[in-house]
Order: structure tokens, then sequence, then C-alpha cells
């Protein structure tokens, strides 16, 4: 990822789906997702927290991929460095 940052934050289901490119793929993230559950933990609801995402990002590896708000996050802060 040439030195990019993902924010270790509490994350939803269907947003690690995404980040991990399996959006179209539930049946196999599930599989995956079951595979480390004793390491993961139970979701509190919908989200998995801070703990439980540095743990997934342990067994998987960081993802490939940012959250389309995370990239305009990021575009935002190298953009006013360059104005700065």
């Amino acid at each position: 990822m040439n030195g990019s940052k993902i924010k270790i934050i509490p994350y939803k289901n269907c947003e690690l789906r995404t980040m991990y490119e399996m959006d179209d793929k539930p049946k196999k993230w599930k599989e995956l997702m079951d595979l480390h559950k004793e390491a993961i933990g139970k979701r509190k609801g919908q989200w998995y927290d801070v703990n439980q995402v540095l743990t997934i990002f342990a067994k998987l590896g960081m993802p490939s991929k940012y959250l389309p708000d995370e990239l305009d996050r990021k575009l935002d802060q190298i953009n006013k460095q360059e104005q700065s």
C-alpha cells in the first residue's frame, strides 16, 4: 500500500468485507470469519471493536483497499498539506 495508513477504528462487517474486496462473496467472508471467530470474538451489534479489528488485520493481513470515505479524508489531508 505504499506507506498508506488505514485507520484502526470500529468497523461494520460490511465495511471490512469491502476493504478486503469480498463484497460479492458474503458466504466466503463468513467462512473466513468463522475460521478465526475464537480469536476475534463476538461482534457488538453490527460493529467489530478496535481490538477485534486489530485481530482481523493480524489474521488476514492489512486490507488492500480504503473505504471511500477514508480515501476522501486522506485526499483532503494531502491537499491541505500541499496548500501549506
